[in-house]
Formats: structure tokens, sequence, C-alpha cells
């Protein structure tokens, strides 16, 4: 492997000068505003990987998202969200195991073995999101190779265009060079957070956990979150605060409050129509 000619080990001789200055500082975020479009560029492939996610979730199925080192706290990040704000369970895995979290695990990435076997108990149906800014880790090459070899969908999400890692689907981020040249939890980074977002906010819609651009299958498990789901039934089921406030004490769902006040249904009802609609409120009020 020549690792010099990948893309995120390049160099950008005509960087400005990281001195700590202003102009060091106006320079790296202009560099990560045009990572971030690389999304925007890449969003046929970023909408064909959500397509793949809602599949799962509509069928029961389970997202697993792994990497290595930065890529791979990205992706255990992704997974950790999507309980909170879409009440959904997914897995995560990183090479070399929990502590990689806090404190770097050389030679983990190395490991193609260990991905393979972070793939136990994937299955037809769920979908393996194996992500890699270099596009050459071998942990998640062998990850995605054990996916397909158990029938899992797979994904890939890299900044290496010319990756030889396989999966059913590609999301390719042309990021070049780091400001700091191979560093890339920089753009390499920035861009990966916004796909990853953008594969799983999509996905979470198309399967019916969102309404009008708001969580409404956020489990309100705080202060601030029962707040929310408070105004959320006020707002989107369209009754008073205290009326939302009556109604999620009879159901600790915000989806199933707000068909409890459109509807004037209790909240089995609730629970019955948004069965026989797959979870989505759209279909629901159809």
């Amino acid at each position: 492997m020549r690792f010099s000619k990948l893309p995120t080990e390049a160099v950008r001789p005509t960087f400005p000068p990281l001195d700590g200055g202003v102009r060091a500082v106006r320079a790296l975020a202009a560099s990560a505003a045009r990572a971030a479009m690389t999304v925007a560029a890449s969003a046929t492939a970023v909408d064909r990987a959500s397509d793949a996610c809602a599949r799962a979730l509509r069928g029961g199925g389970t997202l697993l998202f792994f990497g290595a080192g930065t890529s791979g706290r990205l992706a255990v990040l992704e997974a950790t969200e999507l309980w909170p704000t879409f009440r959904v369970k997914a897995r995560a895995e990183i090479a070399g195991g929990n502590r990689a979290l806090l404190k770097a695990v050389e030679g983990a990435e190395d490991d193609a073995r260990a991905g393979a076997e972070a793939m136990k108990g994937l299955r037809r149906g769920d979908v393996a999101v194996g992500v890699t800014a270099s596009g050459v880790t071998p942990y998640v090459d062998g990850g995605l190779r054990e996916a397909r070899r158990r029938g899992a969908a797979t994904v890939l999400v890299t900044c290496n265009p010319r990756t030889q890692i396989r999966a059913q689907v590609t999301v390719a981020l042309p990021t070049g060079a780091e400001p700091l040249a191979g560093s890339t939890r920089m753009n390499a980074g920035t861009a990966t957070k916004i796909a990853l977002n953008a594969i799983t906010t999509t996905a979470m819609a198309k399967a019916g956990k969102t309404w009008r651009n708001r969580m409404v299958d956020v489990v309100a498990t705080n202060a601030k979150l029962r707040d929310r789901a408070r105004r959320l039934v006020a707002e989107l089921g369209e009754v008073s605060a205290a009326r939302a406030e009556a109604i999620l004490r009879q159901t600790a769902s915000a989806k199933e409050g707000i068909a409890m006040a459109r509807l004037g249904c209790g909240a089995g009802e609730a629970r019955r129509r948004l069965r026989h609609a797959g979870g989505s409120l759209e279909r629901v009020f159809a």
C-alpha cells in the first residue's frame, strides 16, 4: 500500500501558514465549508444509503455503524444519537473497543479479522455502515466483507473516491488534502459527520420517524425533552398546553399524543392507527 498516494495524505502547499493567527482561523473555516459541500455533490449516493437504512427500519432490521479512529468515533456518535432523537436502537463498533473512544488504540484499524468479528449477530435485513476517511482501513474492509457474507446490506462512507473497499452503496466525499496534512479529523471528519447526519435523518423521515421536520419520536428522558414533547403535542396536535400535558400523562410517546389530540381518541386507538400506518403520522392523517 502506497499511503502517500491517498488523497487524505496529500499536502496543500499553498494553504496559509497555520501560525495561530486570524488568517489561519478564517482559512480553516473556509476549507471546512468547502468540504461540507462535497456531501451535496454526493447527494444521490447519500439518498441511496438512506433508502437502505429506511428499508431495514421498516422491516425491523438493525443499523450497525463502525470504523476506526476519528471515523469510528463519528460512527459511534451517529448510532448513539438515534435512540433519543428517533426512538431507534442502533449498534456501533469501533476498532480497539470502547477504550478507543477516549484514547487512541494504535494498530487496531489494521485488524481485518476484528472488523469481521464486530459483525457478529448481523443478518439479512440489517445494514452495516462502514466509515473510513482513507478508504483503505482493513478493519472496515473486513467488516463489510463479513456483513455481505451474512446477507446484510452494506454502505461505505469514505473520503477516498478511488477506494477499493466494496459496498452496495458507496458515499465518496472528495475532500482532498487536509489543511494540516493527514489530519482527517478536519475536513474529512466534517464532511463525514454531515454525510452520516444526512443518511440517518432522511432515513428516519422515510421510515415515519419525523413529521413536518419535527422529531415526533423523541424519547423524553429529561426536562428539556419532556418540554419539547409537550410543545410537539400542543403545536402539531392543535391543542392547548394544558391539554397536551394531560394527554402526555396517558402516553409517554409524543407521536401517540399528537395522534390522540388530532383524532380525539385514546392512547390505545392512537397506537393501533399508528401501527396500521407503519408508524407514519402522515399516513394516519391522510
